[in-house]
């Protein structure tokens, strides 16, 4: 979008226009790209006033508030989780930011549990109150002030569950810091070593994550080939103008897949 077409819709469509900074990164060769991330939260108005704070623009997806920072949406579902984020299988969210000094102050000013604090390593790992972990690293080079960098996921065959997401996604593998990691279009998947399997995330805080897939009938043929069952065949549901699909990795991370989401 350019400047003056950016800044009429501003003016004349203000939630419309700021929605579409997440903008969905094109696919991958097997059609997928970072999607969205499903939060469960007692309090809808509070969490989406923190996320809005942290600089996410606000829409609607059918009745559900849908927050955009480059890279992903994050939707918020009321419910009171049945756990954190923290020992699930997806133990935190990451972004990366311009001013980390910024966001180490809106974590506080949120009256968050601050984790782990490394200025000098330029991170920032925080728990939102309802036990949902956020990480900031700082990148003061980036064009948004704040844009998605990862999902973090645990468990007890790291590189197991990444050639899971090499086949299945068509991520890319890659390591990040010593860490394994899978490469998907509009961030990436990191993979951390734990001696206990973690709990499924379904209930729990960070309750999924999601993935954009362009054609979502034939991806899901090609997971089954694959020997991979689905939690939910694709279907179109009309209330959100998506299709949608959903599985659960081996650690027991629930993933949806939307067909339509990018644009929103």
């Amino acid at each position: 979008m350019s400047f003056i077409a950016r800044f009429v819709c501003l003016l004349v469509f203000p939630v419309s226009c700021n929605a579409a900074l997440a903008e969905i990164h094109a696919s991958n060769a097997a059609g997928v790209a970072i999607g969205h991330v499903h939060l469960a939260v007692a309090d809808v108005a509070a969490c989406r006033k923190i996320w809005r704070d942290f600089g996410a623009s606000e829409g609607a997806l059918g009745k559900q508030t849908l927050l955009g920072i480059p890279g992903i949406y994050i939707l918020l579902r009321k419910s009171d989780a049945a756990g954190p984020s923290g020992g699930s299988a997806a133990d935190h969210l990451a972004f990366a930011v311009r001013d980390l000094a910024a966001y180490r102050q809106k974590l506080l000013a949120h009256a968050a549990k601050i984790v782990t604090d490394d200025d000098a390593a330029g991170v920032i790992l925080g728990e939102l109150p309802g036990g949902i972990r956020v990480e900031f690293r700082r990148n003061e080079a980036q064009e948004h002030e704040i844009e998605f960098h990862h999902v973090h996921l645990a468990a007890v065959e790291p590189d197991k569950l990444r050639a899971w997401y090499v086949a299945a996604l068509g991520a890319e593998a890659s390591a990040r810091e010593s860490m394994l990691s899978a490469l998907v279009p509009g961030g990436r998947v990191d993979f951390m070593m734990t001696d206990a399997a973690p709990a499924a995330t379904r209930g729990r805080a960070i309750d999924h994550i999601g993935f954009e897939v362009d054609d979502l009938e034939a991806f899901a043929a090609r997971l089954r080939e694959q020997g991979i069952t689905l939690d939910r065949e694709p279907e179109f549901v009309p209330e959100l103008d998506l299709v949608v699909a959903s599985l659960t990795d081996p650690a027991g991370t629930s993933i949806e897949l939307t067909q339509g989401l990018r644009g929103k």
